[in-house]
């Protein structure tokens, strides 16, 4: 049994501007780690390779830690944690925030939505917008896409999922990015580039991580969800990523993928194997175990754990 824990925001939240950010503590994660310990052994993505391709045998318990967006909190905070407890764990940036030091639309909505205690005033924006857009991109009315995208899930309310739904796929692109923008620019800041600078890993803090012996795979280009796009689209979101990482010095040998958002197809997963890719996570919520296809392995959220 492979127990596989999916990891975002790792911070020293008392001490950070957007206290509403929804990540774990680094004393959370020191505390986690630990109770890890305890109970499991800790394995690398070679490994899990190894086992589901080479007849490799994993140990009872196993578990291994990813961590998604390549944000800077783990170079800062993770790296030097997990190199103190000689633990391996596998790393998921997307180029757009490395290379061309653009925030995520998903993080745009994360920070707006951290950065207001009233989230309907979010939301009565969100519908003013749409009725702006309304008549040029033959949108519906604000109502009918609430009635659509508000439903509550385990960890947010049902406004916040409409306010995340409607801004990461609910509407036209176009129409989605434009509206995350404004919202950014009037809650967060208008200097993106700095902001990117501040929240996102670097290529030098990468190139140390990979010599200190973490392991990072593929997550995109650009951090879309993969299975609404054209096979060709898919496909230069996986080469982009591949070309990043071999100029990181990443063993390109055995590479992984992480399916952003964890949305893929069956057009998705034969472009992995395509291009050489040995395992996939995916953002179901179960354990994994041999008969699970490599490409598509379930992982555990942070939360789901004691902290």
């Amino acid at each position: 049994m492979l127990t596989v824990v999916m990891y975002h925001y790792v911070r020293e939240l008392e001490r950070s501007f957007y206290k509403g950010i929804k990540g774990l503590s680094v004393q959370g994660f020191k505390r986690q780690l630990e109770w890890f310990k305890s109970r499991y052994v800790f394995v690398t993505t070679n490994l899990v390779i190894d086992a589901y391709h080479g007849g490799a045998k994993l140990p009872k318990n196993s578990i291994l830690l990813t961590f998604d967006d390549g944000y800077a909190d783990h170079y800062r905070y993770v790296y030097p944690i997990l190199d103190s407890m000689g633990i391996t764990g596998a790393f998921f940036p997307p180029v757009t925030t490395i290379r061309h030091h653009k925030v995520l639309d998903v993080n745009k909505i994360h920070f707006i939505l951290a950065s207001i205690d009233n989230k309907s005033d979010i939301v009565k924006m969100v519908f003013d917008l749409i009725r702006s857009y309304s008549s040029e991109y033959n949108l519906l009315a604000p109502e009918q896409y609430y009635e659509q995208y508000a439903h509550a899930n385990r960890f947010d309310p049902a406004e916040v999922i409409f306010i995340k739904r409607i801004l990461q796929m609910g509407l036209p692109h176009g129409v989605r990015s434009s509206i995350t923008q404004t919202l950014f620019d009037t809650y967060v800041t208008s200097d993106e580039a700095g902001f990117a600078e501040e929240l996102y890993l670097t290529t030098d803090q990468i190139q140390c991580m990979v010599r200190g012996g973490m392991t990072f795979g593929n997550h995109g280009g650009t951090h879309v969800w993969l299975n609404t796009l054209k096979e060709q689209d898919q496909k230069a979101e996986i080469q982009d990523s591949l070309n990043m990482l071999q100029s990181l010095g990443v063993d390109m040998e055995k590479w992984s993928m992480c399916y952003p958002y964890g949305a893929y197809n069956d057009t998705t997963l034969s472009l992995v194997k395509q291009f050489g890719g040995k395992i996939g996570f995916t953002t179901q919520v179960s354990l994994a175990n041999e008969s699970t296809d490599p490409l598509q392995i379930p992982r555990m959220d942070t939360n789901d754990f004691p902290q």
